[in-house]
């Protein structure tokens, strides 16, 4: 087995690719299924239509499929080594001087692939899809409020009032007191109409209003009407302004680091994004860790049994390594420990754990 094109790595190959598409659309099948019936729950009271709903429902559905991925390539693999240990497959390519290596890894590179095209393809639809949804979701469940964007020109807030809406755009935000600088208020009404123009130096967010310092207010003449303070009320809260970045997976890979160096420009916290963007960089040496922990609790000779509980030993660290993830995430975007560590150290530990074990069984 020289090529990883000849034939026996093609053939684990095609096995272990059967065996992971499987067990993909059956468990989206029934992460669908579940997420229908809540939006059929949700929609009865908004007459949302049956044919939206399942849009709805299919909308969302790449962003939980990012989740379950690393679960389905470890169970996958795991049945896809147990299938050839129990046909005595893996015998036969031992006694003919394969080590355990050898047959490993066309199963990591296909692993190694999967993973760079779930963070270079399935992200960024993913994060196409989302917005959509959300939008989509606003629309039919009737929601509406605050928006809040990031760009070149500063930090954009979107507030609705009684009578319309205001558009905020301040240059830079400092999180730690909500004061903000340079600031340009469009106040609109309901149809559109820009009904005044507030422009300030500074301004602090506070319980129910900005308070805005060194005021020029355009309203029905061509020159301001300056002020020292003025007081624009608002319906936002500190911590809207914080929910609306909590949701990385609604950027895209390819525009993430982009989008890091923007928010910090404005004065944000990057944490969380930072940590998200390492965690995709990650994600093809997770993939390959988990043919690692497959390979490792999988391929014992039946003979010499304990077969099961070694699978058991699989699923739990599967889950116990999900659990880490998220855990070590939480501690990188508080941070208690480096970025790179949070997201990287699962998928280490990982490919060492199951090649330490995968080793040992070799020697015997």
């Amino acid at each position: 087995m020289n090529s990883l094109f000849s034939t026996l790595p093609r053939y684990i190959s095609r096995n272990f690719l059967y065996h992971f598409f499987f067990l993909l659309i059956l468990l989206l099948f029934v992460v669908y299924i579940f997420d229908f019936i809540e939006l059929l729950r949700r929609g009865a009271d908004h007459n949302v239509g049956l044919t939206q709903t399942m849009v709805l429902g299919l909308l969302k559905l790449p962003e939980v499929g990012q989740i379950i991925l690393p679960f389905v390539v470890l169970f996958s693999a795991m049945y896809t080594f147990w299938k050839l240990n129990r046909t005595s497959e893996l015998a036969v390519m031992r006694a003919a001087g394969m080590s355990a290596l050898q047959f490993t890894y066309p199963m990591i590179f296909v692993a190694f692939c999967l993973g760079v095209a779930a963070t270079t393809a399935i992200n960024p639809l993913s994060a196409m899809l989302l917005n959509k949804y959300e939008v989509m979701q606003n629309k039919l469940f009737e929601k509406t409020g605050n928006l809040v964007a990031v760009s070149e020109s500063g930090l954009w807030l979107r507030q609705s009032s009684e009578n319309g809406y205001a558009l905020l755009n301040a240059e830079k935000l400092d999180p730690a007191t909500w004061q903000v600088r340079n600031i340009l208020i469009f106040d609109f009404d309901d149809n559109n109409n820009l009904k005044h123009r507030i422009q300030a130096e500074t301004g602090t967010l506070e319980a129910g209003y900005w308070q805005l310092n060194d005021v020029n207010s355009f309203k029905d003449r061509p020159r301001g009407k300056s002020t020292e303070t003025l007081r624009f009320d608002t319906n936002l809260v500190p911590q809207d302004i914080i929910d609306s970045f909590s949701t990385a997976q609604v950027v895209s890979f390819w525009k993430l680091n982009e989008f890091i160096g923007t928010l910090q420009a404005t004065g944000f916290s990057t944490e969380r994004l930072q940590v998200y963007y390492q965690s995709l960089l990650a994600k093809p040496f997770l993939f390959a860790a988990m043919i690692f922990l497959a390979a490792a609790v999988s391929m014992r000779p039946t003979r010499q049994g304990g077969t099961v509980a070694l699978v058991i030993i699989g699923v739990f660290l599967g889950f116990l390594i999900f659990f880490s993830d998220s855990v070590l995430q939480a501690f990188g975007i508080s941070q208690k420990i480096p970025v790179f560590l949070a997201a990287w150290t699962p998928t280490i530990v990982s490919i060492l754990l199951g090649s330490a074990v995968l080793l040992q069984q070799e020697d015997g």
